[in-house]
């Protein structure tokens, strides 16, 4: 449904690196939301629940400087079934914790669909809190893209993009995906993550995180590098 965005990601892929790169923004950064009265600042997961894929691309574009070109959006449930299409995942865990039925040890474990879930909800017990909780979504979806690079042939988006059919919007067609898995494959070899650092306030109650100025350079100046602007 199209309510806040719970987590954003800037994905840049860059095939003559050979590299992707994640870029994680916290959902309360603090932004001029683009085409929302008269560009009003708020949280920049709002963007979504204002003005769906769209508002999103055009207030990410506009705060990082960057052109976006396409969006994928995908609900919890997708998650699940996307780790499930693609046999599970293996990340490394940084932090021992447990979250409903599912307990989580340190170091290198493989998670099926339902575990990835509940591993990327997991913030409370996190001393980094939200950004630890990006972390681990960051983690799901390097695993996803190693499973996905690691398979023989383009039969295996097929029936990804089957079993997510009810649970994924994006303005890419499957021929598209096609040339983009075929094309830019050596670039999701290495997928290097990155973190928007911001500093929590409140306003008339509410908190938000701000990003100095130094910060946001930082971040728009990787994204430029990646993308050779």
């Amino acid at each position: 449904e199209q309510g806040r965005s719970d987590t954003m990601m800037v994905a840049t892929v860059n095939p003559q690196d050979k590299q992707t790169t994640l870029v994680s923004i916290a959902r309360d950064t603090y932004v001029p939301i683009i085409g929302h009265e008269n560009n009003a600042e708020d949280k920049i997961n709002h963007a979504y629940a204002f003005g769906g894929a769209a508002m999103s691309m055009a207030t990410v574009e506009s705060y990082l400087d960057i052109p976006i070109d396409h969006y994928v959006a995908i609900n919890m449930k997708g998650l699940k079934e996307l780790v499930d299409a693609v046999g599970g995942v293996t990340v490394t865990n940084e932090l021992a914790f447990s979250i409903d039925d599912y307990t989580f040890s340190e170091g290198k474990i493989t998670l099926d669909g339902d575990e990835a879930l509940a591993y990327s909800r997991m913030r409370k017990e996190d001393p980094n809190g939200d950004y630890g909780r990006q972390e681990r979504q960051r983690e799901i979806v390097i695993g996803v893209v190693n499973k996905l690079v690691s398979m023989a042939g383009i039969t295996k988006y097929q029936e990804v993009l089957e079993a997510m059919e009810a649970n994924v919007k994006t303005d890419m067609s499957f021929g598209d995906m096609q040339t983009i898995a075929l094309n830019y494959r050596e670039a999701f070899t290495t997928v290097k993550t990155n973190q928007m650092q911001g500093e929590g306030f409140m306003l008339n109650g509410i908190s938000y995180q701000d990003v100095s100025d130094d910060e946001l350079k930082r971040v728009q100046d990787l994204l430029d590098d990646e993308l050779g602007l």
